[in-house]
């Protein structure tokens, strides 16, 4: 082996290189083969990432859709069910109000011996009736 000048150590031969040169080579192709092969598992796990990710993005607006759907089937409901108070409320009222004059009528014609005050307080009745009854509808109306 010939000496170096500036380190006075001897230098290696071309064999002894050429050995040197092949474990380098071989080592950092382990590494690199290595890298490459995490880096195909970073792409593989980044592309079903992205896919779950969009399959959650899929069914998150489905579940927006259906929450909206039902919303609007919540608030038909409430209208329906407005409609159905009302229409029970102006036939509680048509009936009970002339009942209730009848009942006062029947009170007064026992107290005064009369036959009269029953047909007068559910003629009354009727017209007290009616009128709460439209009342009530014109209420209704105006809210909309």
């Amino acid at each position: 082996m010939p000496e170096d000048e500036h380190t006075g150590a001897e230098e290696p031969e071309e064999d002894e290189i050429e050995a040197r040169i092949k474990e380098m080579h071989a080592k950092t192709s382990e590494v690199a083969d290595k890298h490459r092969s995490e880096a195909d598992f970073d792409e593989d796990m980044l592309r079903r990432m992205d896919d779950i990710a969009e399959k959650a993005r899929g069914l998150r607006a489905a579940g927006e859709k259906k929450e909206e759907a039902k919303a609007e089937t919540r608030t038909v409901a409430a209208e329906d069910s407005k409609g159905l108070g009302l229409g029970f409320t102006v036939a509680y009222t048509i009936v009970g109000v002339p009942l209730l004059g009848i009942g006062i009528g029947w009170f007064i014609d026992r107290a005064a011996g009369t036959t009269v005050a029953k047909g007068l307080g559910a003629v009354i009745g009727m017209v007290v009736g009616v009128a709460l009854v439209m009342t009530m509808i014109n209420r209704t109306q105006e809210k909309k």
